[in-house]
Formats: C-alpha cells, structure tokens, sequence
C-alpha cells in the first residue's frame, strides 16, 4: 500500500496519518502483534536518522540500530526481512545499497513517537527533553517544526507547550502588538477614501479552488532559500527580518496546530494562552513589518516612483507622487490582510468559539484583536458575524486602514463563500462593495484585486 503525503500542517492529520501508517504495516504483518513491534523499530531508525545528521543509512548503520533494539527489548528480530518488510510497505526506501525513509513526514512522525515512548520511560528523559527543546529553537529548520507538531499530537505534553509559548514571546519582543490605529497613522496620512470595490460575479466554488491554488503557490514562495545547516538556525534579535519572518510564521503554525488539535481536550486555561500567544505573535510581526515601511517611507515613495515612472510618463510630479502613495497604501494594506488571515488560519476553528471569547475579555477587546476574531468567524463559522462586523465599523470608522482592511476582509468572504441577499446588500452598502451582474462583467473583472498575492483558505 501505498503511503501518500501531502505539504499541510502534520498535526491537523495526525490519526488520519497513524492510520495510513497502521494499513501499511499490517499489510506487511503476520500477527497484530507485529504491529506495535514495527512502530517501536522504526523510531530507533528514524531516531538515529537524527543523531547522525543523514537520511541515507548504510547496512553498518542498520546493524547498529537493530543490535541496539534487540538489547534494549530482547526480541529477536530478522534485520534483513524486516527491512524488506518496511521497504514493501514505501515507509523506507532502498537504492544503491542504502536506505532512508521514502516520505519525510514518515521520519518526522518516528522521531516524535520515539520520544514519546522514551521520554514516557523515562530512557533518558532528561537528554531527550533537553533536544526537544533543541528543536523547538530551531524551528526554522521544517524538520523540526514537524517533529514538534507529531509529538505534541501524540502526547498532549503541556511542560513542553510552554515551553514553546515562551519561545513564541520572544519573537519581536521589542515591539508592542500592532494596534492599527497609532501604529498606522504615517499610512493613514498618504490617503484616505478607497473607491467603491467590484467583485465579479463569478463561481464561488472556482474562486475558492483558485485561492486555494494562490495560497499553495505563496506558500511555496515564502519557503526560505535553503540554508547550507538551516538546523542550526535559531531566533536571535539581531538575524535578518527575513528569517526572523518565517520563524514567526512557523511558530504561529506550532501553535494554531496544537490549538486546532485538542480543542476538547486541552485545558480551558492553555487553550486561551496558545490563542493570546498566537494573536500577540501575528500582531507584533506585523507592527514590525509596518515599522520597516514607516522607518523607511521617503525612500519608499521615491523608489516606488522611479518604478512606475519607467512604466508611465508622468508630466506632473504631484500626480507621480500621488500614484506612489496608492501603491505605498495598497502594500502595506496587504500587510494587515496578510497578516489577518495567516493568524485565521493558524488558529481557526468553530469548536474554538468559547476560547476566542476569552481572549477578547482578557485582552479588553482592542480593535486589532476584534480584527482577528472577525477574520475567524469570516473564515471558519457557519454564521455570518453581523455583530462583530457593525462592532469593528464602529471602533474604526474614523481610521481609513482600519476600514480598508475591514473591507478587504469582508469582500473576501463574498467572493469565496456564499452569503444570502441581505448579507450581501448589508455589506455592499456599509463598505462600497458591489457586485457585477453577468452582463457587465467584461472589462470590470481587472477592478478585483483584492485577492492579488493573498492567499485565502476554503473554509474548514
């Protein structure tokens, strides 16, 4: 059988892909027995795989794992038929007299399950605590971040959690959470007013294939250029945004996955702390991002209107400067959205909606975390959130951004989720949002580009 893998958050999959694990070894196993013997086996070699640094083992290596096993549990073993075994079943490959494992979430997946048995043992408990935590500070390195995500789904660890929530509070620490209203000012003095905005009326379902597509694609191109030893990587204040970026990113999916997981089965207390923690990351990541836009803003504005003066000949240099700050105001919008909906999709879920009100009452309610709170229920409910949507208008109403943003939210959900009359012409008339009959739609289609770059999920 054969073992099929996709590049999505592991810990969301996690019994769907034990099962998958479980089918392949059974059709390899004489006895229910053997089952559990094979899963113990090959966390040694996926275990081993990490200490030696190398994903190709060689027979000396194989002896190696197998003499240990068989000192370790005194189960006498056949190495060759059992490695035969496992090949059959594609959870390792074999070429040029070498093996490794055929799918890396299957490794990533072993090394989580060896310590969890071993750490459960007590084997050396204090080691492999203290190279979980290794690993949980290197993150960048996306071995690890799976390894983690594994081990938190099979053992729930919550010494380890927060562990990782004081790992995820030291990103960007300098920086207050972005409150979009003083943190934006120096936008909201480029401009105001955004023109009415046309969505196409169009398919729903293949706008929500396409956005999933654009989100498969962005993804890929927010995968760091790869690293000559990108495990030995490790948040510092003084690495480059970049990197610093993409670690925020990987420690807001660790901790969205652990949330989603175990919705009812983690404590009311550690649920609210992973989603304050996760809110508190995104924001602070996008206060630091909008601060390199501010920091920089008079060299942004000429460079941008260099660029579009190659493209435009423009007589009157107000008019070049004014098309300059709408590309400005347009980028650093797409931040906020960005940053919205990568924080909906870490933590999303229905079943979470006692947890999220938790978080508005301890944090007071400010407008960025309603902010949040709306782009979840956007995301991921049943229910259109009328009540939240008319509680942002009124908290943001004098903030151009703010508004912006709560638009570009909301004309995202009409054009990939199906919402009746009434929601439609509510929106449509509180934010300008219109949308175009099947008869004017050509030449209006180029009007939409809100979804440009973005990369918008399917509802869950």
């Amino acid at each position: 059988m054969r073992l099929v893998v996709h590049r999505t958050a592991a810990g969301s999959y996690g019994q769907m892909y034990e099962a998958l694990i479980t089918t392949a070894l059974a059709s390899v196993s004489k006895k229910v027995v053997d089952l559990g013997t094979k899963y113990t086996y090959i966390s040694h070699i996926a275990h081993y795989v990490l200490q030696v640094g190398r994903q190709e083992l060689g027979m000396d290596d194989l002896q190696r794992i197998h003499e240990r096993h068989r000192s370790q549990y005194q189960v006498n073993l056949d190495r060759d038929e059992l490695t035969d075994q496992l090949v059959v079943a594609q959870i390792l490959s074999r070429s040029n007299g070498t093996v490794r494992f055929k799918y890396k979430y299957a490794y990533c997946y072993f090394v989580a399950k060896y310590f969890q048995e071993n750490i459960a043992n007590r084997e050396g408990g204090g080691d492999l605590r203290n190279k979980l935590r290794e690993l949980a500070d290197h993150v960048y390195f996306e071995d690890y971040a799976n390894i983690i995500i594994f081990y938190v789904y099979l053992t729930k660890d919550r010494e380890f959690i927060e562990y990782l929530l004081a790992n995820a509070n030291r990103i960007y620490r300098s920086y207050e959470p972005c409150d979009l209203t003083s943190h934006v000012e120096f936008i909201n003095k480029l401009g105001s007013d955004p023109p009415d905005l046309i969505l196409p009326a169009s398919d729903i379902d293949k706008n929500r294939e396409d956005a999933l597509r654009q989100r498969d694609e962005v993804e890929a191109q927010l995968q760091p250029v790869e690293e000559e030893n990108p495990h030995t990587i490790k948040y510092d204040d003084s690495l480059c945004d970049l990197i610093k970026v993409h670690i925020a990113f990987k420690n807001l999916r660790i901790l969205g996955q652990i949330l989603r997981n175990f919705p009812g089965a983690l404590r009311a207390d550690l649920k609210l702390d992973l989603a304050l923690t996760t809110y508190q990351l995104g924001l602070r990541t996008l206060r630091a991002l909008l601060s390199i836009a501010e920091n920089n803003l008079d060299d942004l504005r000429v460079y941008i209107a260099r660029l579009i003066q190659e493209k435009r000949a423009f007589a009157d240099p107000g008019e070049l400067a004014g098309e300059a700050d709408k590309v400005l105001i347009s980028l650093t919008r797409n931040l906020g959205f960005g940053m919205m909906k990568r924080i909906s999709y870490s933590v999303g879920l229905e079943e979470l909606e006692e947890t999220y009100k938790s978080v508005l009452d301890r944090s007071g309610g400010p407008l960025p975390v309603k902010a949040i709170d709306y782009t979840i229920k956007l995301d991921h409910f049943a229910k259109f959130p009328k009540r939240e949507l008319d509680d942002l208008v009124a908290a943001a109403h004098k903030n151009p951004f703010a508004m912006r943003l709560i638009r570009d939210l909301t004309a995202d959900y009409l054009y990939l989720f199906p919402a009746n009359y009434k929601v439609r012409q509510y929106v449509g008339s509180l934010h300008g949002i219109k949308v175009n009959t099947a008869q004017t739609l050509s030449g209006n289609t180029k009007k939409l580009n809100l979804l440009k770059g973005a990369n918008s999920p399917a509802r869950t």
